[in-house]
């Protein structure tokens, strides 16, 4: 058994976007564009500056409501406030948060496009603002995201050698340690890793990742040392907890190829029931006893894993390290099942073509299918995003142009629902295709196995007769 590679985790992820936002928000939209229009009126003195002030205020509010749902995850809603108040108010004092946040918001949705033009926009328009390094941060995790590791470098070299906040630089540090390894470029890697201050809320994920590039330097205490560290951080959220689950899942494969099999039988029964390996925790909890000679002490972690995870992919390894389970401790009986059942899970040879070529058709019109929404999509984000006001003054605006901009609003607010819904049909899809070929490659690379499950079986018959 070979230890498996994991993937960096991040401190953030995705959310899917809310539901379109209640009546509270619609007001205090109908609120800035009565002042918007007020605003092209002609008015009295004092009664000029008393609308300014309303509709500064009215500003103030939507901007603090977008702040709300984007902290409360809900970046659907938070975009689609920012859009109003960008729209009918571009000459605001806090425009350049009100872009920057607009581009989370995208990229949190899953439009890195739109994201990346409102990052550029802040960083040459609002040359002044103490947003330009978030924004420059903005536009390097875009490009690792995109797997251009060295663009993502570049972006934080000028990150590093600008005044930024440490926040930004940690985060920085984080995202290029990740570039260079990727590169394949270790010491480098962590050294950018080691950066990252403690205080930081990427500081245990960087250390994570730490820890591989020591591996990979073939520095294995130092990398045995930082994945305990790791262990011993409070759980304070999910997303530590799930860290912490993939360090023991690490530390577990890491023993286990220095033979040191109690150790990784240790850390993998420490992994949490809700991880998402837990099923790979409990095969290789089985292998560890299997290792050290418990064959008896095997069985809970295996049958275990068979009851809760049926559909997992490690059911048909742990099935055979069952079976060999059974078979060495002379229960024919139940070794005969196992086979059985293994073998009613493989096609055999002659079946496996024609499944083959079933799925590959599948594929293919479903590939057709994904490509066109995807089409579909990239049209409709660069509508948006040609859509999107990004201009630093209030533009002077007749009146017979006003019902048009406000069917502009309108036609903006719609695009950025049906991106959402568009999006995740595409994902969903895409998931499917990816199991669905996950799967038959498990199986064509297993056809084999459908005869050592045979031969088993033909074995525990062959034994159970000589008792």
């Amino acid at each position: 058994m070979n230890p498996r590679d994991r993937r960096h985790i991040a401190p953030a992820s995705r959310t899917a976007a809310s539901r379109p936002a209640p009546a509270r928000r619609v007001h205090l939209a109908l609120t800035v564009l009565l002042l918007a229009l007020m605003a092209t009126t002609s008015l009295p003195a004092p009664a000029a500056a008393q609308a300014t002030s309303e509709w500064r205020k009215s500003s103030e509010r939507l901007l603090s409501q977008a702040r709300r749902h984007y902290l409360s995850e809900n970046y659907w809603e938070a975009a689609r406030d920012l859009i109003i108040l960008l729209d009918f108010n571009p000459g605001f004092e806090k425009s350049d948060e009100v872009v920057f946040s607009l581009a989370e918001c995208l990229y949190q949705i899953g439009l890195p496009q739109g994201a990346e033009r409102l990052y550029k926009n802040l960083v040459t328009q609002y040359l002044r603002s103490p947003l330009q390094p978030n924004a420059l941060l903005g536009l390097e995790r875009i490009e690792y995201d995109r797997k251009e590791w060295n663009r993502c470098i570049e972006y934080h070299q000028i990150i590093i050698r600008s005044a930024s906040p440490q926040a930004v630089t940690d985060a920085s540090n984080y995202f290029s340690g990740l570039a260079y390894y990727q590169l394949r470029d270790f010491p480098n890697s962590k050294q950018s890793l080691v950066r990252v201050s403690i205080k930081s809320p990427w500081y245990p994920f960087a250390q994570y990742n730490l820890a591989l590039a020591q591996m990979r330097m073939k520095q294995v205490p130092d990398a045995v040392m930082t994945l305990r560290a790791i262990c011993d951080l409070p759980v304070e959220s999910e997303q530590i907890r799930t860290l912490i689950d993939d360090t023991r899942m690490t530390l577990g494969y890491l023993f286990y190829e220095l033979e040191r099999y109690q150790q990784a039988h240790d850390q993998f029964q420490l992994v949490s029931p809700t991880h998402l390996h837990r099923d790979e925790a409990l095969l290789a909890a089985g292998w560890c006893q299997v290792q050290m000679g418990r064959l008896s002490t095997a069985i809970k972690p295996l049958t275990t894993l068979l009851i809760h995870y049926p559909g997992s992919a490690s059911n048909e390894e742990g099935l055979f390290l069952l079976g060999r389970c059974f078979m060495k401790l002379q229960r024919y009986d139940h070794a005969i099942r196992v086979y059985d059942h293994l073998i009613s899970m493989f096609p055999s040879k002659e079946e496996m073509p024609v499944i083959s070529r079933e799925v590959q058709m599948t594929l293919l019109d479903e590939g057709i299918e994904v490509e066109k929404l995807q089409t579909d999509l990239l049209i409709m984000e660069s509508e948006l995003i040609d859509a999107l006001p990004l201009q630093v003054t209030w533009p002077e605006m007749p009146d017979e142009l006003r019902e048009q901009r406000q069917q502009l609003l309108d036609l903006r607010q719609g695009l950025l629902r049906r991106i959402q819904e568009e999006r995740d049909r595409v994902n969903q899809l895409a998931d499917g295709m990816e199991e669905l070929r996950r799967m038959t490659r498990r199986k064509q690379s297993r056809m084999d196995w459908r005869a050592y499950a045979e031969f088993g079986k033909s074995r525990a018959l062959f034994m159970q007769s000589m008792q």
